[in-house]
């Protein structure tokens, strides 16, 4: 009976474990489907932000960044598009 016993809780013990393996295993999964949601909706703000920047530029003869609002970082690449179509 005491061996029996002894199994029983060791066999508890274990499914024990595999709960709580699989709820940090949920919750490890939740945590990167949100992080990659929230890179999915940065990216597309930035190509939204870009596109616009591009239908601006485009609408326009001078090259002038003063009146368009941009991130650093698209400033830089449209510049550097900029003087690579100059080329």
């Amino acid at each position: 009976m005491v061996i029996i016993t002894t199994e029983i809780n060791a066999k508890q013990k274990c499914l024990e474990m595999l709960e709580n393996a699989r709820k940090r295993s949920d919750l490890i999964r939740q945590r990167y489907e949100e992080r990659i949601k929230a890179l999915s909706e940065r990216i597309q703000n930035a190509e939204d932000e870009k596109q616009s920047a591009v239908t601006k530029l485009s609408k326009k003869n001078s090259f002038s960044f003063s009146n368009i609002f941009l991130s650093r970082k698209f400033k830089i690449r449209l510049h550097v598009i900029i003087i690579i179509s100059k080329i």
